[in-house]
């Protein structure tokens, strides 16, 4: 059970930030929407409205409509207007916050919208924006809340160019790994954060180059730490060439891909850039052939799976072998003796 001092900070963490999301925003909010913001009952956050009014001296605007409650904090005095960012630039900068909920997590979200509504203050009261406009839907995402001091500390090093120290544990690997990097970009791809790196000289080691530079999904950093070493960023690093040249991630060597779409996934993957360089034939049949240049083999031969029977490899061949074979790996699992438990449970 929490401690008297623990429900103390607890109580006033969420009373400043209550405070922060009235006084910063001159909107409306209702019951329900600060009861999901503060993660408490509706009972808690009326209760930490009327400290704010005793505790402040401030009057907080209760409106009634229906069965439901509304609360805002009017300006009391005017703010001077400073026109650090018009009012069009304001709301994109909400929409793209609304759109990162999902992967920011909500910590380092909220950090994100008090920084825009205390921008917000200093424009025009004629000129609010509105972050009500947009939403985020994302299903499976990762719960980046839990990495919140990760993402920090490595955007530290990177500014401060220090070199990490490392404990790393793969998907499906049975021990963790140990290592020193320097961290060099992060970046999200399919609702996942990454960091880009490469391999910094281990003390006391001889530097010997490595096959391959360490990509590491932030959400298995086990344990990081920055070490007192120094690194420069090298001359030759480009992520543009390095990562965002080809469909996928991995830094193998890149190769082409040719793939034929139909029905709803020929629409579905013409509306998209899969890599700077494609080529998309349209064809009198309204299938699709899409011509693209990947890095990562089991992300291409995963992806074109997704699409069932509407995709079909065509180059390279033996990629063709392998996204056949995986196919009938799958059918596999859906063998007779799985049929006859399903009939015979039914009957």
């Amino acid at each position: 059970m929490p401690s008297k001092r623990d429900r103390d900070a607890t109580h006033a963490n969420k009373l400043l930030r209550l405070f922060a999301k009235l006084f910063f925003n001159d909107r409306e909010y209702s019951l329900t929407e600060l009861s999901e913001m503060l993660e408490c009952s509706k009972q808690t956050v009326l209760r930490l409205v009327d400290a704010i009014e005793e505790s402040m001296g401030l009057d907080v605007e209760r409106t009634r409509r229906g069965n439901r409650s509304f609360f805002r904090l009017p300006r009391r005095r005017a703010v001077p207007a400073v026109k650090l960012l018009s009012h069009e630039e304001l709301q994109a900068l909400h929409m793209c916050a609304a759109f990162a909920e999902s992967l920011l997590g909500r910590e380092l979200f909220d950090e994100a919208t008090m920084g825009l509504e205390k921008t917000s203050v200093l424009l025009p009261v004629e000129q609010p924006p509105s972050e009500e406009h947009f939403a985020t839907l994302s299903g499976g995402h990762v719960d980046y809340g839990e990495h919140a001091d990760t993402l920090r500390l490595l955007i530290e090093a990177m500014e401060e160019k220090r070199v990490c120290r490392v404990r790393y544990r793969r998907l499906l690997a049975d021990r963790e790994r140990t290592f020193n990097v320097k961290p060099l970009k992060i970046f999200s791809y399919r609702d996942c954060i990454y960091l880009h790196t490469r391999r910094a000289r281990e003390p006391g080691q001889p530097w010997k180059e490595p096959k391959y530079h360490p990509l590491l999904a932030v959400h298995r950093i086990q344990w990081i730490d920055k070490t007192d070493q120094v690194f420069r960023v090298p001359d030759n690093y480009d992520f543009e060439r390095d990562v965002k040249a080809g469909f996928g991630v991995w830094q193998n060597e890149p190769f082409r891909v040719r793939c034929r779409f139909t029905g709803w996934a020929a629409e579905y993957v013409a509306e998209r850039r899969w890599s700077p360089d494609q080529v998309v034939e349209q064809r009198s049949d309204r299938s699709i052939v899409l011509e693209f240049t990947a890095r990562g083999r089991p992300e291409v031969v995963s992806w074109i799976l997704g699409f069932g029977p509407n995709a079909r490899v065509l180059e390279p061949t033996d990629m063709v072998d392998e996204v056949r074979a995986q196919m009938e790996q799958a059918l596999a699992g859906y063998g007779d003796e799985d049929a006859l438990d399903d009939r015979s449970q039914s009957a």
